[in-house]
């Protein structure tokens, strides 16, 4: 029997529609708004204020949605995508500022946008509802989706109205609703095009209007979201409350838990949202109220929570999901921010790490990327999948190469050469440690190491070297070294030899090909958080004798790294050479190695 938990009111207001919950993690606040009133709404549970602004003195209407832009498009946490009466757009709440995107598809009289969301890769997807003579008219909406490189394209047609949309963990996976069919779809979805396919009913048993019969949930279907065990928390217009459906249950049985608002609320609940603390947020309306049912609903169009607490001892409190690379926010580039625009970057082992966040940091500034791998050609998919997010379909490509190899140095920069005309910026990312005393150290050990963290850099700099001389123009190189390649590090010694040599050789470097225009300089991390230290981060004692060391009290982040290459592949660094950039949060000045 599904177990059933309460909701509070979280602030009160006379929202006419209220709609379109979303955690928004950069401010730490829930965005939602009222569709009918154009209000656009951002709460803090902090203090449990709502900040409110009428987005009809830009002359809409409606507006429908919002989401978070992504972090590495916004990091203000000021820009929120929104979809107004007539499409997509973007508000900052720093300024005030309203910016409507071009290229939004025609909406008939009576139509308007309405429910949205943004998928994995950070495309923005809404639906429309159209009205006659009041009524919803039936499969005259559509279901759109906004890509990387702002084209709108019509997905679905023949949708009535257009509301709940999220996407599986799976990466494989997206569930819709049309409200009036009472049922939520599966689709098949392809992350790399935006593609779906193969409908199926997911949820059914949605009563309408009508009483419920046995196994029946009251009410329509309308806003959704997912849970950190995958399950579906579906708002139930006209029903009172959200119910919580575990899809790998047969039909029948797949409800196991309800969310309820309380009486004077009425039964409009619109949307649904989970914070990242875990608490349960659902908006509600008052959608066609007279004096009557106002006065016997005085909260109805307010927002209510259900904290997590409280659904973990109902049993509905799903643990913490394993982190699942995907879009965090709309992926939209504020005009004039991309500071590499037009540049071709290569990042050498960039299917994970450091490698990884640095070549989409480079395609979000407007870099046509390459991505290299050795071993990992999944993960090198799924970075320049990320990276044609940004860039758009053609922008980024991927190339198998063994750096420890001199042909396949030549190979790479020959292929990225082959595929864009040019090559502008080098990043020499791949590199490897290994753990051993020095009196154990092999020559395999030692030649693999050498081979990959300085014989690569070497010959592919070479390559690079050789087609800018050809070419007659300037170039960038941004090889990445580390705080060891002056602070010692017992255990690993073939590691502190490749980057004390990988020290002079930027040193070197930059006094010879400074006449033809070249820049090179080290990038020297600190400790980051990247998956090659896993194990250490799930050892509080080691992580806390670690962060220690390090004067700003945290790990770094691939994001950190990025934002100095991005410096340095820019022409602000133009006079910038043979130079190493620490970038560890203060710990070089501060660490002691113990061994």
């Amino acid at each position: 029997m599904a177990k059933t938990v309460n909701a509070v009111c979280a602030f009160k207001v006379e929202s006419a529609l209220g709609e379109g919950a979303i955690w928004d993690d950069r401010s730490k606040k829930l965005l939602w708004l009222d569709i009918d009133k154009a209000t656009l709404n951002r709460y803090n549970p902090s203090d449990m204020t709502n900040e409110a602004v009428s987005l009809g003195e830009y002359g809409t209407a409606n507006v429908s949605s919002v989401v978070p832009i992504s972090p590495h498009c916004d990091r203000t946490g000021q820009l929120v995508g929104v979809t107004l009466t007539d499409g997509f757009a973007v508000f900052d709440w720093a300024t005030g500022q309203l910016t409507k995107f071009k290229g939004n598809p025609p909406v008939s009289e009576g139509e308007r946008f309405n429910d949205g969301k943004f998928d994995t890769m950070g495309r923005y997807w809404a639906g429309t509802l159209r009205r006659q003579g009041g009524n919803i008219a039936d499969g005259a909406g559509s279901l759109y989706r906004r890509d990387s490189d702002g084209s709108v394209k019509k997905i679905l047609e023949g949708v009535s109205c257009s509301n709940g949309i999220v996407w599986a963990d799976d990466l494989k996976t997206m569930y819709y609703i049309d409200t009036p069919t009472m049922k939520v779809d599966a689709f098949d979805y392809d992350k790399s095009t935006g593609d779906i396919s193969n409908r199926r009913a997911i949820v059914t048993g949605f009563s309408g209007n009508k009483e419920p019969a046995p196994n029946e949930v009251k009410g329509y279907p309308d806003g959704c979201c997912l849970d950190d065990a995958g399950r579906l928390w579906v708002a139930c217009f006209n029903g009172g409350g959200a119910c919580l459906f575990d899809l790998t249950k047969p039909a029948g049985s797949q409800l196991v838990g309800k969310a309820i608002v309380p009486a004077d609320a009425g039964i409009q609940v619109t949307s649904v949202a989970l914070s990242k603390d875990g608490d349960l947020y659902m908006t509600t309306g008052r959608e066609d109220f007279g004096d009557a049912e106002a006065a016997k609903y005085p909260s109805a169009g307010s927002l209510f929570v259900v904290k997590k607490g409280v659904l973990q001892s109902a049993g509905l409190c799903a643990e913490e999901r394993v982190p699942v690379e995907r879009a965090l926010g709309f992926r939209w580039i504020p005009p004039a921010s991309q500071r590499l625009k037009g540049k071709i970057a290569l990042v050498t082992g960039s299917s994970k790490g450091i490698g990884y966040g640095t070549i989409v940091r480079l395609a979000r500034e407007g870099c046509k990327t390459v991505v290299n791998y050795r071993s990992d050609p999944e993960g090198a998919e799924n970075a320049r999948l990320e990276c044609e997010s940004y860039g758009g379909p053609g922008t980024s490509i991927k190339v198998h190469a063994d750096l420890g190899k001199k042909e396949d140095c030549e190979n790479l920069i020959a292929a990225v050469v082959k595929e864009f005309g040019s090559i502008d910026v080098l990043v020499n990312n791949a590199g490897m440690e290994i753990n051993a005393d020095f009196w154990d150290v092999t020559e395999k050990d030692y030649d693999r190491v050498m081979d990959v963290n300085m014989k690569g850099v070497f010959f592919t700099t070479q390559a690079f070297v050789n087609v800018k001389k050809k070419e007659g123009k300037p170039g960038t190189v941004i090889n990445m070294s580390s705080v060891h390649e002056d602070l010692p590090f017992p255990g690993f010694s073939p590691y502190c030899c490749s980057k004390g040599a990988m020290k002079m050789f930027a040193r070197n470097l930059g006094i010879e090909l400074a006449p033809l225009g070249i820049t090179i300089n080290n990038i020297a991390p600190g400790a980051i958080e990247t998956p090659i230290n896993a194990a250490m981060l799930k050892q509080p004692e080691k992580l806390a004798e670690l962060l220690g060391n390090i004067p700003l009290a945290r790990l770094g982040q691939p994001g950190d790294i990025g934002s100095c290459v991005v410096y340095l592949a820019s022409d602000e660094a133009g006079y910038v050479t043979g130079s190493t950039f620490v970038v560890d949060g203060g710990l070089t000045w501060n660490y002691v190695e113990k061994h």
